[in-house]
């Protein structure tokens, strides 16, 4: 990543999106360090990861409300 790119987000100028989102009180340190410190492959490892547990989770919630509504029928 270029150097002034890291610059503007660790100080935005003023007027900017980013500037605006620091001044509203966003912790934007994650995005920082997802921004410089990871791979392309490593975030979309991460983001992978942290989905895996959702969809058994969700198809399980579906489940239930399928038996629920078979119950009632």
């Amino acid at each position: 990543m270029k150097e002034s790119t890291k610059a503007f987000v660790r100080n935005p100028p003023p007027g900017s999106k980013t500037r605006a989102a620091l001044d509203f009180g966003i912790d934007l340190t994650l995005t920082i360090r997802n921004m410089f410190a990871l791979t392309p492959r490593e975030r979309l490892e991460r983001l992978q990861a942290s989905q895996l547990g959702t969809l058994p989770e969700f198809e399980a919630m579906l489940e239930i409300r399928r038996l629920e509504e078979n119950a009632d029928s």
